[in-house]
């Protein structure tokens, strides 16, 4: 209320973003009032607020098991973040949608955008874990309180550590004699 009565648009927003972020669902996501505010935060050319709610579609989207559309919203976000936003804002985002192939079983394309993530501490971390978990072919354990807490996760048969799933792997990137 305070930034909006001095005329400051962007801290506005922000902070009413915030706190529906807070309280995100799939359908606040598609249809509510994150929706709203992504269209005004859009039309004010506002690419780091976008991004934020485009990133939390994509973990609802996870947790809905929507795999293939988490990981659309994950690079949306990941490339409005490269406008206006943070290093790790961006890992995240990158993470979210890696994760999301691995969960669509598309082994090969998520350790290939993996491979473009520099960050894995701080905030970044969590979902580097979960990343790393998946490949491995273990059940995340997620921290207690994050938005990802929600989600069921799909584990992956393949053990990517061993002999047979190293060949596996190999052989989904490309023939070989």
């Amino acid at each position: 209320d305070e930034y909006f009565k001095i005329d400051e648009q962007h801290r506005s927003l922000r902070a009413r973003v915030n706190s529906a972020l807070c309280l995100s669902s799939l359908e606040s996501c598609l249809i509510g009032d994150l929706y709203v505010f992504e269209q005004e935060a859009r039309k004010l050319g506002f690419t780091d607020i976008v991004a934020n709610i485009c990133r939390t579609r994509a973990t609802e989207l996870l947790i809905a098991k929507k795999v293939n559309e988490a990981y659309v919203h994950a690079m949306e976000a990941s490339e409005l973040y490269k406008f206006d936003g943070f290093a790790d804002d961006r890992a995240v985002a990158l993470f979210l949608a890696a994760i999301s192939l691995l969960q669509a079983g598309k082994v090969s394309e998520a350790q290939q955008l993996r491979a473009e993530i520099l960050l894995s501490e701080g905030k970044v971390k969590v979902y580097a874990d979960i990343y790393h978990d998946l490949l491995g072919g273990k059940i995340p354990k997620v921290p207690r309180g994050h938005s990802l807490e929600r989600a069921s996760w799909k584990k992956n048969p393949l053990k990517t550590n061993s002999v047979s799933g190293k060949i596996i792997l190999s052989l989904r990137q490309k023939p070989l004699t």
